[in-house]
């Protein structure tokens, strides 16, 4: 069932206005209200407590106060309300996915003072929340910090809001014990949360001008981009958070550039596949995803957001088109580019802001052929002589990559194009999501795709059957990659003190750990890593700092330690590939 969300300002008030025994009640026990019963009903929720009391929430959006009773004497201020509230998602977070049709103005780089003081009041708030520790931040600073990213946003300030918006997130999901929370995750919310205010809050007085990037967009904007001739290149599942799901499709214009067009709404996993077959309008055009992928447009007076995504308004004209094969012109030019080349463009682009990287940067387009399997990964020989792991991006039996997989780990020496994301922590492994055959009558072993598929799979939504295969064998041939195998983290000791203070706070570099410090600090110079050496220092002494006065002092040392980490990960892990 899906629930209501509520707006950050009245999560705050409400955790403001209840007892703080009740507020410490429930930080022991944040998941209460879970086992209590949640019915839905003619535009309103009740909960029913296990001592028989009853929260009503009168809303799909709880925006006043009114909109949230309980039958207990205490009510609204009571622990049954404080529970089922910090159960609900943020409205604004979920605001924060920008819609499809969105035509938003085009983003002003002019900071106002309204800007400056939402951005110094969420710095502080989230200074706090870094001082605590993501384990140690109870219903009250989560609440704090809400109101903080709500200001934020009626500010302008949609970079910060959002990525604040993901710091909730995970401290729930910690606390919750979700199995989605992902530490790395966090730390990178949070400090893009920090770092972002701080930059802003912190700007001169005499600064009136600040990057667009820096202060985002609340929705994407469409742009003209003139006449359009695409081709389908495929399809994959999107599994959002908060209960969205759906598809994405890309295509191509034939010169290297890439679009997608977007389905996802508010449903479970299950219903990505329904969203695949759901036809989607494009003007006066309607086709299926599954044929969209296949097939080609003509466009007239397209318009399209900075991340490639193709808008529908009312100026743009569609009509279906001529589709082509992965081997034929145009699309081929897209498996033609050296992969040291591809992997430079994926990397660069990555670094951009979410909303400006474009469509499919990070998609990687390899020839390759299977050699086996080494652990639960697709071994892939490239046309270049690389070895990868090709990995599943999603093992959820709702979709069709695990099983797929296994049938191509059957398929040793068959050579096929893929389509695949970089993982970019990790160096000759990709997530792959489509494939064709190359030149299926070639080997011992080769695949008939259905006729309708036009020669390519798209492998979360397209379920293959063995039949479809000649010469597959019973079982996949199990190989080692010594390629792949993990060397030493020249990093790992920053990473490791970065990642523990976002997870635990300043309780993490306590005195008694400054000698072990130092001593990584040395490790860390002899590796001729001197400014991860000076940054850890740095750290350390932040952390003995003691006083409200000296917050701003240990977010400053994180922002420094965690934004170096970041920038010099990924160039290692750049390294890494052509090593």
């Amino acid at each position: 069932m899906k629930r209501p969300t509520i707006s950050p300002a009245l999560l705050a008030n409400i955790t403001d206005a209840a007892p703080g025994r009740l507020v410490r009640k429930l930080d022991r026990a944040p998941n209460l209200a879970e086992d209590w019963g949640w019915n839905a009903s003619e535009g309103e929720t009740s909960i029913e407590t296990e001592s028989g009391e009853t929260v009503t929430l009168g809303a799909e959006t709880l925006t006043d106060a009114e909109h949230v009773r309980c039958t207990c004497l205490l009510g609204p201020r009571c622990l049954h309300v404080l529970a089922v509230v910090t159960r609900l998602e943020l409205a604004d977070a979920l605001a924060s996915e920008p819609e499809d049709e969105a035509q938003a103005p085009d983003p002003t780089s002019l900071l106002e003072e309204g800007q400056r003081q939402a951005a110094k009041k969420t710095w502080h708030t989230a200074t706090t929340l870094l001082e605590l520790g993501a384990t140690a931040s109870g219903a009250m600073a989560q609440a704090e910090l809400a109101r903080a990213l709500h200001g934020a946003r009626a500010a302008g300030l949609h970079r910060l809001a959002s990525a604040g918006a993901r710091a909730i997130s995970g401290v729930r999901s910690l606390r919750e014990r979700g199995s989605e929370f992902t530490l790395s995750a966090y730390t990178n919310a949070l400090l893009e949360t920090l770092l972002v205010s701080g930059t802003i809050a912190h700007a001169p007085q005499e600064q009136k001008n600040v990057a667009p990037s820096l202060l985002g967009t609340a929705r994407r904007t469409y742009s003209p981009i003139g006449n359009l001739r695409l081709y389908g290149l495929f399809c994959e599942p999107i599994i959002a958070t908060a209960g969205y799901a759906g598809v994405a499709t890309y295509l191509s214009d034939g010169k290297g550039r890439l679009y997608s067009v977007v389905d996802v709404v508010p449903a479970e996993m299950q219903s990505a596949a329904g969203c695949y077959k759901k036809g989607v309008r494009l003007a006066e055009t309607s086709l299926a995803h599954q044929e969209l992928c296949r097939e080609g447009l003509f466009m007239q007076g397209a318009t399209a957001s900075a991340d490639g995504r193709l808008g529908a308004g009312k100026g743009v004209k569609a009509v279906r088109a001529a589709g082509s094969a992965w081997q034929d012109a145009p699309l081929n030019e897209l498996w033609q580019r050296p992969l040291s080349q591809q992997l430079e463009g994926a990397y660069q682009k990555l670094n951009l802001p979410l909303l400006e990287r474009p469509a499919g940067g990070d998609l990687l387009f390899v020839n390759a052929t299977i050699a086996g399997v080494d652990a639960n990964a697709l071994l892939l020989e490239t046309t270049e002589g690389m070895l990868l792991h090709g990995v599943a991006p999603n093992t959820h039996q709702a979709l069709d990559y695990e099983h797929n997989l296994q049938l191509l780990a059957r398929a040793g020496g068959l050579t096929l194009s893929f389509i695949g994301r970089l993982l970019p922590a990790t160096p000759r492994k990709i997530t792959l999501l489509a494939f064709s055959p190359t030149d299926k009558e070639s080997g011992v072993t080769h695949v008939n795709l259905p006729k309708a598929w036009t020669q390519r799979c798209n492998l979360g939504l397209d379920r293959m059957e063995a039949s479809r295969f000649v010469g597959l064998a019973k079982h996949a041939k199990e190989t080692t990659s010594p390629a792949l195998e993990a060397g030493v983290d020249p990093l790992a000791a920053l990473r490791r003190r970065v990642q523990r203070l976002a997870l635990g706070g300043r309780a993490t570099l306590p005195p008694e750990a400054s000698q072990t410090i130092e001593a990584e600090a040395r490790q860390l110079e002899a590796r001729m890593l001197r400014h991860a050496s000076e940054v850890l220092c740095v750290l350390r002494q932040a952390g003995l700092s003691r006083g409200d006065a000296e917050k701003d002092t240990l977010a400053r040392a994180f922002v420094a330690a965690a934004s170096y980490l970041r920038h010099t990960e990924t160039a290692l892990q750049r390294l890494c590939w052509a090593s």
